[in-house]
């Protein structure tokens, strides 16, 4: 028997974070859409509908502001009666060149006034001509060799990034929803499932690549354990999970061949997509068929005002001037299928197939799938062996540090007390023995007081002086915390910078401790390079003191 959940505001809160908004904003979209799921009557929906837009508009003075919250309002009620039944009287139909769709009554109401939509799309309108006025160029041919190369990569994020170039295809699309098949040499089907409304997108495109290469190394991408995991999951958390992820990949691959596009601040995958059709063109676009033209078969685009956004970029020669001719490569038939649409038989003994089928284990799904998953788990065992190992080497570095600094301080202690006992007793005279360094941290305590047992919410506001070290201790845990488990390039290195981004400690004082325990510090640091943290979140986005040790607090 299927349990029906209640519906709470708890359980609204999918929805109300589809969209670009903050915490505010999504308390109060769970607040309506608790109400809007309790009425059918449209005077209801509409006094309440014209209530938000007036606290939106009282709230915000920006217009760019008060649309995009409106929109993550009208995203979370067109998710959540899709998935919640909507009263007939609050339905309301309407034609659009995608077919009659049904909303519901609120997405009628919950607009922002006109002036404000006018003045967003003037801004747009003149951001885009500025861009276009200001193309930047690159070499096209060192492009293509970094795909080709990074498209042979080991790494599921470098070759994503290569194949979202080859493609000009979304991150959501090559992790998640897309689906590519070799139609030529050069030519894919391509369809994805991220469209509004569940509509499907298909249609053929040019790839940078072979085709049948394309196709093999997708499906690598796909096998691999940690894209396998998205499967289940929504596409904004797709998007939100993984897309600094393959922007730190794109910048890596791209970053010194690729520059960032006038008037924004750094290369992302969105960029792939608009360099990459300029690279598709030259290889496969016609004299007398127009960028644009172009632009719009390639990327699906049904309204072609939104291929001039992907026109940034122009491709260059060797010798940076741009690129005349157009369409130097002739498709031609598929040489060969690719490897990964092959069928082959697979010899079981009956003990080993029992073992497969065993859908506890290994889940449901045919054979083959539980063989991509028992293959994907034994590459993930042997991700995390070698993490772990990397761990142990780290510990062990410091561990040996710490000796070196104890050894050393007691060196000194010894030659010290030595050099006073040599000399004529001098009464007023007492020579302080140096403290080793596990006695200095503890040392950060006043007159015995534990910090470690003051709330972080008390600790936050604490201004007393000795109440920093316990800050930056809490921080440097929350930073090795946030560490643990994530691949050494996903990893945040220590530094000052994001000691006083997470303890908001004067810069003195985090450089004075931080060169106390300099030898953990750097210890730990050990095998990071010197931009480990460039092209990282914001760590406050991310990095919290532990709520579970020292209770919650205000961010």
């Amino acid at each position: 028997m299927n349990v029906v959940m209640p519906i709470t505001r708890e359980t609204l809160k999918p929805f109300a974070r589809l969209g670009k908004s903050n915490g505010k904003i999504q308390a109060r979209i769970c607040d309506l859409l608790f109400r809007l799921v309790q009425t059918d009557d449209p005077a209801k929906v509409k006094a309440l509908c014209e209530s938000e837009i007036e606290w939106l508009t009282s709230e915000y003075d920006k217009a760019s502001t008060r649309t995009s919250y409106v929109s993550a309002y009208r995203k979370a009620i067109r998710a959540c009666f899709e998935e919640h039944k909507m009263p007939k009287s609050l339905a309301v139909e309407k034609q659009t060149v995608k077919g009659l769709v049904v909303n519901h009554l609120a997405e009628s109401y919950l607009m922002a006034p006109a002036e404000d939509y006018a003045k967003v799309r003037e801004t747009n309108k003149e951001k885009t001509a500025v861009q276009r006025d200001n193309l930047t160029g690159f070499n096209a041919a060192a492009a293509l060799e970094a795909t080709e190369k990074a498209v042979q990569s080991e790494d599921w994020r470098d070759l994503a990034a290569a194949l979202i170039m080859a493609t000009q295809s979304r991150p959501s699309d090559m992790l998640k929803t897309g689906d590519f098949k070799a139609v030529s040499k050069y030519r894919l089907e391509f369809s994805s499932r991220a469209k509004k409304r569940g509509a499907i997108a298909k249609g053929e495109i040019f790839c940078l690549i072979e085709a049948s290469v394309f196709v093999d190394a997708f499906s690598r991408l796909r096998r691999e354990p940690d894209v396998m995991e998205m499967r289940a999951w929504s596409l904004k958390e797709v998007d939100s999970g993984k897309n600094a992820t393959l922007n730190r990949a794109v910048k890596r691959i791209y970053g010194e061949i690729i520059l960032v596009p006038f008037g924004e601040k750094e290369l992302s995958c969105k960029n792939l997509r608009a360099a990459g059709v300029n690279v598709a063109y030259w290889l496969h676009g016609r004299d007398n068929q127009a960028l644009g033209r172009f632009a719009e078969l390639q990327l699906l685009h049904e309204n072609p005002g939104t291929a001039a956004n992907y026109e940034d970029f122009y491709c260059t020669g060797d010798d940076g001037k741009r690129l005349q001719q157009i369409g130097i490569l002739t498709d031609g038939p598929l040489a060969a299928a690719p490897l990964s649409e092959k069928r082959s038989s697979l010899s079981l003994d009956k003990q080993l197939l029992a073992m497969v089928a065993d859908a506890d284990q290994w889940g449901e799904g045919s054979h083959a799938d539980r063989l991509e998953r028992i293959i994907a788990r034994a590459k993930q065992a042997d991700r995390l062996e070698a993490q772990l190992a990397r761990e142990c080497e780290k510990r062990q570095r410091a561990e040996l540090d710490l000796k070196k600094q104890q050894e050393i301080t007691k060196a000194l202690a010894t030659g010290l007390d030595v050099a006073t006992r040599d000399e004529e007793p001098a009464p007023a005279a007492k020579t302080k023995t140096p403290k080793s360094q596990s006695e200095s941290i503890e040392e950060d305590t006043e007159d015995g007081f534990e910090w470690r047992t003051v709330p972080n919410a008390e600790l936050k506001g604490d201004r007393r002086h000795d109440a920093y070290h316990e800050k930056l201790r809490r921080s440097v845990e929350a930073v090795q915390e946030y560490n643990a488990g994530l691949d050494t390039e996903d990893q945040f290195a220590i530094t000052g910078s994001i000691l006083r981004q997470l303890s908001k400690v004067k810069h003195a004082l985090v450089r004075q401790w931080m060169s106390k325990h300099s030898a953990e510090l750097d210890a730990y640091n050990a095998g990071y390079g010197g931009r480990q943290n460039t092209g990282k979140p914001d760590p406050r986005e991310v990095i919290k003191w532990s709520e579970k040790a020292y209770g919650e607090y205000e961010w």
